[in-house]
């Protein structure tokens, strides 16, 4: 199984301007993850982060983010990486912005995650959450900052839920993230609902979480729909046990048709060799015939005849 690892660079923007990413996925998927990943790349290659958590302390995302084997204590240690981390119902709207925009001016951060938008509603109302977003937002273009929003959605969540409290206008690119349940269990897989400006994938792709980080599998080009986990090896050794069968018909079938060439041209070999023997012969013989006729005209002269094709005319005067 070809893998790859999905790097933070997955998430960076292209040039010097500045992007907004919207990550939405029901609880489980690596929402998370994958901004602490963005996050620790982007600390390694000397480049500040800002990350606000509603959720979870910063001791609590560091200790978590050790399982898939992402260290973020470099990053903060180094000031590169710095977190706001506080309930949305302790402030007002004001009162948050206050905190980010003071972080903005000391941090003069590169990028910027909000983990999660969906918790902004606890500000107060989904309008107190809109306009909480949209100005951190504008303040983040205005200085040119990369953003990444986590959005948390329901299992069944529609495309609405997915594009967040209605920020979908305002961002560049959504990476939708969810569980396909399938052969008895549940696997991870994404898909790019919106990439602005740029042509995208829109296939769904399997990946997996694992102690060294998160791992991207190849899109399944088998036949039927999208396939994941077990589901798809099961098909996926199906497919390549059929691959080797027709590989073998392949081979009997080349082997039959070199031995069928090696037989013709044997053959071949055999009717040349004849057609030779044949043709020495018939030249002898024309020889023989050419030094008879030589023999002949030679002895005519001798008795002063005069010799033809046809035979001998006249006689010596």
């Amino acid at each position: 199984m070809v893998r790859k690892s999905i790097s933070g660079r997955f998430l960076a923007p292209t040039g010097n301007s500045c992007s907004c990413v919207l990550i939405a996925g029901t609880t489980g998927t690596g929402k998370t993850t994958l901004s602490c990943l963005f996050a620790r790349d982007a600390c390694s290659r000397g480049e500040r982060v800002l990350y606000i958590s509603f959720e979870e302390s910063q001791e609590a995302v560091i200790s978590t983010m050790l399982s898939p084997g992402i260290d973020l204590r470099p990053a903060f240690q180094e000031g590169l990486l710095q977190m706001i981390s506080s309930m949305p119902e302790s402030m007002n709207v004001e009162g948050h912005l206050f905190v980010a925009f003071e972080k903005l001016d000391s941090l003069q951060p590169d990028h910027i995650v909000v983990d999660a938008i969906s918790a902004c509603e606890r500000m107060g109302s989904r309008q107190h959450a809109y306009s909480y977003l949209t100005t951190l937002l504008n303040e983040c273009k205005r200085r040119s900052i990369t953003c990444i929003f986590v959005n948390q959605v329901s299992k069944m969540a529609d495309l609405h839920e997915i594009t967040g409290i209605g920020v979908s206008s305002l961002v560049d690119s959504i990476l939708f993230l969810q569980f396909g349940e399938e052969g008895g269990e549940l696997n991870r897989t994404l898909t790019v609902i919106k990439s602005r400006g740029g042509k995208h994938s829109n296939q769904f792709r399997e990946y997996c979480i694992t102690d060294q980080g998160l791992e991207i599998k190849e899109v399944y080009l088998g036949e039927g729909g999208v396939l994941t986990g077990v589901t798809r090896q099961e098909q996926e050794a199906r497919e390549e046990t059929q691959r080797q069968r027709r590989l073998q018909i392949i081979h009997i079938q080349r082997q039959e048709l070199n031995q069928k060439r090696a037989a013709l041209e044997a053959k071949t070999a055999d009717y040349l060799s004849e057609i030779e023997m044949a043709r020495a012969k018939l030249d002898i013989l024309e020889e023989e015939e050419h030094v008879w006729k030589k023999s002949r005209i030679e002895r005519g002269k001798m008795r002063g005849a005069k010799l033809t094709d046809t035979g001998i005319t006249g006689t010596a005067k």
